[in-house]
């Protein structure tokens, strides 16, 4: 049911598609109920077109080399981790290796979206697109070397509220959300809302989606469900 209270001032909503790709729905890395999250995703995004200021979707769009994967690492296996050192500034983080998964241009990249519902979509944002660099989030990569034109996109269309939905809850939309609620103003202030619909996320495993749900939390990021008050508001923009 739609909440009757009103949107605040202003109000301009983004939707934020994470990843919905072959692989992470049924190829090599499909994530558990995935495929659950579908009907959330497609009521979102098939609203009528003035409820969204703006569609956005992501992609993992990898080399065949890519560093996540564990078959680029001589005696690893998918599971593993590795330290990974960026000569910048020295700084060292964890990789965890993944089954190759999303390489550019095959069938595991392609959308999971027919070709009406890609429509829909106004802008696609490439991520993992350098062999040397781990990109969860939307926004860059995990050592803040490279930028993707997220937040320019989101700033040019005056975005103030966004609202995520795909996979995975405790990796690629984590760190994707929990940028967002970082970006802030001039003034220091936060600049957007950003809500994770619980319906249109999925994690690999439950206790680290959990532990993700958290971690969003902590930095301000509010879950909200499909029938909740934020959601209406979207679709308040829709019947007006």
């Amino acid at each position: 049911m739609t909440n009757p209270n009103p949107p605040p001032t202003p109000f301009t909503p983004a939707l934020l598609l994470i990843d919905l790709q072959n692989d992470f729905f049924s190829g090599s890395l499909a994530v558990p109920s995935a495929l659950s999250t579908l009907p959330t995703t497609l009521a979102l995004l098939r609203l009528p077109a003035q409820s969204w200021t703006l569609i956005v979707g992501t992609v993992d769009w990898h080399p065949s080399s890519h560093i996540s994967f564990a078959d680029s690492w001589e005696g690893k296996s998918v599971g593993d981790t590795v330290r990974v050192e960026r000569a910048r500034g020295g700084v060292k983080l964890e990789q965890k290796l993944w089954p190759v998964h999303c390489v550019r241009g095959s069938w595991g990249a392609e959308s999971i979206l027919d070709e009406r519902d890609r429509g829909l979509v106004r802008a696609w944002v490439r991520k993992g697109e350098d062999e040397g660099l781990e990109s969860y989030s939307a926004f860059g990569d995990i050592f803040g070397e490279t930028k993707t034109g997220m937040e320019e996109l989101f700033e040019k269309n005056g975005i103030t509220h966004i609202y995520v939905v795909g996979v995975a809850t405790d990796f690629c939309v984590l760190h994707t959300a929990r940028d967002a609620a970082r970006v802030v103003n001039a003034e220091g202030e936060r600049r957007y809302e950003v809500f994770v619909v619980e319906e249109g996320v999925a994690g690999v495993g439950r206790d680290t989606a959990e532990a993700a749900r958290r971690d969003m939390e902590e930095v301000g990021v509010r879950f909200v469900r499909l029938d909740g008050e934020e959601v209406g508001w979207v679709k308040g923009r829709g019947e007006s």
